[in-house]
């Protein structure tokens, strides 16, 4: 069913759907679809769609079209459009044109042109020329 092959310093394992080279420092599993090398410190995962890299600390996932960074205390998403931060308090999605910045206790828009801050009990918005307190 498969065949092995055994260096000094790593075996090879080849089955008719993956292969497994193991070595001191690292473990590759080979797929037709996609790849898996594992170290003391980190994970790697390829697909022909995306790119995982596994750390103790963080995940980085990598699409043609996106990037997704997981910390254990906030997200970052990157997209060629704008950037999405999310923290456990608070959330941030830059554009080019504008920033959000989103708490529990109010949302704030910012463009080139203004501000805008909204609360439950009151919104503020900010020109360069005045100021609009509802």
């Amino acid at each position: 069913a498969h065949l092995v092959v055994r260096w000094p310093a790593h075996p090879v394992v080849r089955w008719p759907s993956h292969l497994v080279a193991g070595r001191p420092t690292h473990l590759i599993v080979r797929w037709p679809t996609h790849l898996v090398v594992r170290w003391s410190t980190h994970l790697v995962i390829s697909w022909p769609a995306h790119l995982v890299v596994g750390w103790p600390a963080h995940l980085v996932v990598l699409w043609p079209t996106h990037l997704v960074v997981r910390w254990p205390t906030h997200l970052v998403i990157t997209w060629p459009t704008h950037l999405v931060v999310r923290w456990s308090t608070h959330l941030v999605v830059r554009w080019s044109t504008h920033l959000v910045v989103r708490r529990s206790t109010h949302l704030v828009v910012r463009w080139p042109a203004h501000l805008v801050v909204r609360w439950p009990t009151h919104l503020v918005i900010i020109w360069t020329t005045h100021l609009v307190v509802l």
